[in-house]
């Protein structure tokens, strides 16, 4: 049984190189699609806001924490 398979020859490369070119194009549509990149680029822009409104407690402190809400007595 011959089957007729394509033959790549001296030029397996070239080959690799396509299919590569091929997997980052639909990689590229699919983040497009989906709006990867536009989410990540939020959430770093939220981590980093919300990083710079935490005020840095002292480890040291041994106060317990009070509450003075309209429940405390």
């Amino acid at each position: 049984m011959n089957l007729n398979l394509p033959s790549f020859g001296t030029d397996p490369l070239l080959f690799v190189f396509l299919v590569l070119v091929g997997f980052f194009v639909v990689r590229e549509l699919l983040t497009w699609y989906w709006k990867t990149n536009r989410i990540v680029s939020l959430l770093e822009q939220i981590d980093e806001n919300t990083r710079k409104d935490i005020p840095i407690v002292s480890k040291k402190t041994t106060e317990a924490p009070t509450h003075n809400g309209p429940l405390a007595k």
